[in-house]
């Protein structure tokens, strides 16, 4: 629990040590897609359902901040059982190619990772995509690969996601 506090508290110092007047919004969204396990998982369940919804605070114009609450379910390949995570990540992207429209970057999510009870803690860099429809209506992909620190198994998985936000301008 300490790891989550003073990871959220790194997220709130970031929003006010990089923010600037310009381009201030908040993304609120959510994805759907593909969840692909990889390492020790990969062997034994099938690729799942992948979601998320989330909420980023747009610092500037190439730096943005959030939470992000999600889940991945995947079928068993071996035997008859499902193996759904639940995702809470902190969220930091970075912009590094941005025109009128079209909006392409990266990122890290690190945070805390349930399955029935259990909860582990992992980080999920990611690449992702934006294209506005209009001024505050967005469509949005982003391809998070997860790595949990598990000590005996490796609990690690890509997601493929396509989604919709809203900007709210401040």
């Amino acid at each position: 629990m300490k790891k989550i506090k003073n990871l959220l508290m790194t997220a709130v110092i970031a929003f006010f040590a990089f923010g600037s007047a310009d381009g201030q919004s908040i993304d609120a969204g959510a994805h759907i897609g593909l969840g692909l396990p990889f390492g020790d998982i990969g062997n034994v369940y099938d690729p799942g359902f992948s979601w998320n919804v989330f909420g980023l605070y747009n610092v500037n114009d190439q730096i943005s901040a959030g939470l992000e609450i999600g889940g991945t379910t995947f079928a068993g390949e071996i035997v008859d059982v499902n193996f759904t995570l639940t995702e809470i990540l902190v969220v930091g992207n970075y912009i590094f190619l941005e025109s009128d429209q079209l909006r392409v970057g990266g990122g890290l999510g690190a945070g805390f990772y349930a399955n029935e009870g259990e909860g582990e803690i992992g980080v999920s860099p990611r690449v992702f995509g934006q294209y506005m429809v209009t001024e505050n209506i967005g469509l949005s992909a982003q391809i998070p690969v997860n790595f949990l620190f598990v000590e005996y198994i490796n609990i690690n998985y890509a997601g493929f996601r396509v989604g919709a936000f809203y900007r709210f301008d401040m």
